[in-house]
């Protein structure tokens, strides 16, 4: 009888799953079966999926003889798929279209990693006692997390712009990496500071991009504004001293 309660105890953890560019499908990244998966919220953009009430009760992990796409009992198991979002960038007409969405494409890469981050800070409940039961440790690490993050993302464009393209291409006046396109040539007659200058732009005008790219997906992707606004707000102290006998 001890161990009922541990066995009957929902689940405390969520394990997320997320694809990656091939848009794997949910019930793969889930290992079940097509017609053991469920979607649970979402619509044909971004969406989460869960194995069936049926598939978990048959594949619950019992020992080491748990079959494939079995869950722990203290585990809650989900599948995210956003590649709906991917495929509704605009259409490739003419060289400019092609061009629009090569690059939309990189810019949904370069943000999946800071997509991850929001999932993770949306992934326990809501605060529902006032603005003070929404500060946590949680909610820091993720935070400093997302700015490592942004760090990490202009440091490394910062050095392949300013020190490789600006500095290690150039010997002189000659363009050495070959490779480049042509109007790194026009940039061999320049000095190397003139080089720096302009090509230290780049993590700039990449944070620049990103965010614009951000920001028309929330417009377009992201109800979580909508969901909070309809939640009816917990009075504020004042207010509820202000009311009271």
């Amino acid at each position: 009888m001890a161990s009922q309660p541990a066995a009957t105890a929902p689940p405390h953890v969520l394990e997320l799953r997320v694809h990656g560019i091939n848009n794997t499908a949910p019930n793969v990244l889930l290992d079940l079966p097509g017609d053991e998966s469920e979607r649970v919220a979402g619509d044909t953009l971004g969406s989460f999926w869960r194995p069936t009430a049926e598939s978990l009760g048959r594949r619950r992990a019992r020992g080491t003889s748990a079959p494939r796409g079995s869950v722990p009992p203290r585990i809650r198991r989900e599948a995210y798929s956003w590649g709906g979002m991917v495929r509704s960038t605009p259409d490739a007409a003419g060289p400019g279209g092609i061009v629009v969405a090569a690059l939309a494409r990189v810019g949904w890469a370069l943000l999946l990693p800071f997509s991850i981050a929001n999932a993770a800070a949306w992934s326990w409940r809501l605060p529902t006692h006032g603005p003070a039961a929404g500060r946590s440790a949680r909610a820091g690490i993720i935070r400093l997390f997302g700015v490592l993050l942004t760090l990490l993302l202009v440091a490394t464009t910062t050095s392949l712009a300013v020190d490789v393209l600006a500095q290690q291409c150039y010997t002189g006046r000659t363009l050495d990496c070959t490779v480049l396109p042509g109007p790194f040539e026009a940039l061999a007659g320049w000095t190397t500071g003139r080089r720096m200058a302009l090509l230290s732009l780049a993590p700039a005008g990449l944070t620049v991009g990103l965010w614009l790219l951000s920001a028309v997906s929330r417009l377009r992707y992201d109800v979580a504004d909508r969901f909070l606004a309809a939640q009816p707000r917990s009075p504020a102290p004042a207010a509820a001293a202000a009311s009271g006998p």
